[in-house]
């Protein structure tokens, strides 16, 4: 999720060397429902010229002189029914991506998830979160802080990875926000040598002049981003409740086959395969399941079953629960 009056295209832009990094994630990049109400930074209305740029609200600090100074979120409310709308049709996903102010509005949108979830964590509809600089509000305004301004009580449960630059001019509101979160093992802080961005690859040529010349080496941090991304969605109650499950996932796998061949159509293979996982379907799993009734569909009733490979779902590092076709690495998915 973009920046304080940017847009999705902005975004994938940013997100450019994290998709190289992660090549097994699918990603989806959502413009705010909210036009800009006002001017973008300078060097994003100069660089992105004839662009319609947005936002997830507009914070404003209130003048109620019976409530202590916090920021009031104007639009907030028609956001979240706009994304919670969104996941509902699109998703599951596994991560959600925000940086700056998507960053924050993807924390009150876990705020808002958690809430409703009371404590059953797997009403959550992702798995984790990674934040890159987040705590920032629009220029001159007061920083983003949940739990002053009445969205949370309690420090989150999602798994959450935060990314933030020493050099940012609003480092404090980031590893504030930070804060927000359990400080346990799935919460992970990395923080880069850069601003208020995303941070820099290595530079191959570079490296080798450093290490040729014996300083230290150069810090990968996508490589290290991968690593606590894998171990967020390792650490999401769901992964280790599909972990557990593998058997009974393998099998579902194996009924919605013999429902299939049987002549069942997408809805009941759909729910029986839910029903049976005690979870909604991923993303992977719709597609292979749109795939598996054309093939069905495809074949007499004389060789039913004579070309299909066994299926199994199974867990994964960067997709929980996910049907694992034989020789194809499953997808995860992000929102961003």
């Amino acid at each position: 999720m973009h920046g304080f009056r940017t847009n999705s295209a902005i975004m994938e832009y940013q997100t450019t060397k994290l998709r190289e990094a992660l090549p097994d994630v699918e990603f989806t990049y959502l413009d705010g429902p909210i036009a800009a109400t006002g001017p973008a930074e300078p060097a994003v209305e100069e660089f992105w010229k004839g662009d319609k740029f947005y936002q997830w609200w507009d914070a404003v600090e209130t003048d109620k002189p019976s409530i202590a100074p916090r920021l009031e979120y104007k639009q907030a409310s028609a956001s979240l029914e706009h994304i919670t709308d969104y996941i509902n049709r699109e998703g599951p996903f596994d991560i959600l991506v925000g940086f700056s102010h998507g960053a924050n509005f993807i924390t009150m949108l876990t705020a808002h998830y958690e809430r409703l979830a009371d404590g059953d964590m797997s009403k959550v509809p992702y798995k984790a979160v990674l934040l890159f600089c987040g705590g920032a509000n629009g220029p001159e305004q007061a920083t983003f802080d949940p739990v002053r301004d009445g969205m949370q009580q309690n420090p989150l449960r999602t798994p959450s990875v935060h990314v933030i630059g020493e050099k940012d001019s609003i480092v404090a509101a980031s590893h504030a926000l930070v804060q927000s979160y359990e400080s346990d093992s799935s919460r992970t802080v990395i923080v880069h040598t850069g601003g208020h961005d995303f941070p820099q690859p290595v530079n191959k040529a570079r490296a080798r002049i450093q290490k040729k010349k014996g300083g230290p080496p150069l810090v990968n941090y996508y490589a290290q981003i991968t690593k606590s991304v894998s171990g967020a969605l390792a650490s999401s109650p769901e992964f280790r409740a599909g972990t557990q499950a593998d058997s009974t996932d393998t099998q579902a796998g194996l009924f919605v086959e013999d429902l299939l061949a049987s002549g069942a159509g997408y809805v009941q293979a759909k729910q029986h395969l839910q029903t049976t996982v005690m979870r909604h379907i991923t993303c992977e799993e719709k597609k292979w399941l749109t795939k598996q009734i054309r093939h069905f569909a495809r074949l007499s009733t004389a060789v039913l079953g004579k070309v299909q490979q066994p299926v199994q779902i199974r867990s994964d590092p960067y997709r929980s629960s996910c049907i694992n076709l034989p020789g194809v690495r499953p997808s995860a998915s992000a929102a961003a």
